[in-house]
């Protein structure tokens, strides 16, 4: 049975398990186990490689800066992938703990980049979530355009920058060197050929190069939003996943593409 770590957010979670009507459906396909994080959602390259060294190195991430570099996602909305009470709890208690899973029984990684945007805590180096939500729950509308940090915890001091192209490939390098046995599959954020967006396709673009440069797999969105098209929510459109035949086909495309390749 081949493991994969999946790091992202709800667009890569949706389509390997979802509630409908209040009932998990778990998509998987034969010889394939998906490993859930349960440490939320990660938007960047520079937060999946931190939280893959954080937890093979529990003390990597100083105890102090753990609530603002993880959030909490609502646990009704993420089935097999609710955020663990016991790492929660050492986080609040400031006790020893590291996030629950285990990179190197995995035989896969399919990381989700949605951002380029990193912030970075000044004095150690260390990455920082975009909305952390420990101390407040912010609604993610609420942080432009100055960011969480600017507008709501300005006494830590962080800076916030656009990941290069020479950045990207460095962090898909060092994943990979966390992970030396595991193929690492790489997506960006959902994006079509039809109607171009101009953020997400430069996340794309950037990806591509980055991908090839650190040998990793690319999985380009495009066909499965073209195809499937966006969520739809009570008539509203939305523009941040695929629709549910769209989820489940996409989830059978990448553990295909995961057993293809391991």
């Amino acid at each position: 049975m081949r493991k994969a770590l999946l790091l992202g957010t709800s667009r890569l979670h949706r389509p390997f398990a979802r509630s409908v009507d209040r009932q998990v459906q778990v998509n998987k396909v034969e010889g394939l186990e998906p490993v859930f994080a349960r440490s939320g959602y990660f938007h960047t390259a520079a937060e999946s490689l931190q939280v893959i060294r954080h937890a093979k190195y529990p003390e990597l991430l100083p105890r102090d800066l753990r609530s603002r570099a993880y959030r909490i996602e609502p646990r009704a909305t993420t089935p097999l992938n609710e955020f663990d009470a016991r790492f929660e709890n050492a986080i609040r208690t400031n006790a020893a703990a590291r996030p629950p899973f285990s990179p190197e029984d995995v035989d896969a990684l399919i990381v989700e980049v949605s951002s380029l945007t990193v912030n970075t805590h000044v004095p150690t180096g260390h990455v920082l979530h975009t909305n952390p939500n420990f101390d407040r729950n912010v609604p993610y509308s609420d942080l432009y355009p100055e960011g969480y940090y600017a507008k709501f915890d300005p006494d830590v001091l962080v800076a916030r920058s656009e990941t290069t192209l020479q950045e990207l490939t460095s962090q898909l390098h060092a994943i990979r060197a966390e992970l030396p046995r595991a193929t690492v599959l790489i997506l960006g954020h959902l994006r079509s050929k039809n109607h171009p967006n101009a953020g997400r396709d430069r996340i794309h673009s950037l990806l591509q190069e980055a991908s090839t440069n650190a040998g990793c797999e690319y999985v380009d969105t495009a066909p499965f939003l073209d195809e499937y098209g966006f969520a739809e929510n009570d008539g509203v459109r939305d523009p941040h996943h695929l629709t549910l035949a769209g989820e489940i086909a996409f989830g059978r495309y990448l553990q295909a593409r995961v057993l293809e390749k391991s």
